[in-house]
């Protein structure tokens, strides 16, 4: 019997210590229950978008979707672009051509506008000749000018 008794009695005691250490957890609990309410409130904060773009809110599907659309047509901007720097590659090298043609018609334009001057002062002088066919020749070069600067649009 007495061995029972101290057999209640260890049990007992034990069982009363679990019940202390219980009722500390259950002291500390409400405390905790604070804590996670303010966290779960925090990441709901974090959660919604801060933002106006209303695109940064889309679920995974649909944010799949505008990605698809946008590279779509980043790939057609990309087609677009390469076409456009090959049409100015193109261009880069027709005005070259036509300003080397226009080099020796430039050259030609001073010397018979140094003609014509000379020409003029041979005609204030009175000096014969000369000036007829400088004169021709000018007004010449003027029309291949100006036909020449509409066609190229300078």
């Amino acid at each position: 019997m007495v061995a029972e008794l101290e057999r209640q009695g260890r049990e007992l005691s034990q069982r009363y210590q679990e019940v202390q250490l219980q009722s500390a957890q259950l002291q500390d609990l409400p405390e905790q229950i604070q804590g996670l309410k303010e966290s779960i409130q925090v990441l709901k904060a974090a959660q919604e978008p801060k933002t106006d773009n209303p695109l940064l809110a889309l679920p995974l599907s649909k944010t799949v979707e505008v990605l698809s659309d946008k590279e779509t047509e980043s790939a057609k901007l990309d087609i677009e672009l390469s076409e456009m720097q090959a049409a100015a590659k193109r261009r880069a090298r027709e005005l070259e051509r036509l300003q080397s043609e226009l080099e020796p018609i430039r050259a030609q334009k001073i010397r018979a506008t140094n003609d014509a001057q000379e020409a003029k002062r041979r005609k204030a002088a009175g000096m014969p000749g000369l000036g007829d066919e400088l004169e021709e020749r000018g007004r010449w070069l003027r029309g291949v000018d100006t036909a020449l600067r509409a066609m190229l649009e300078v």
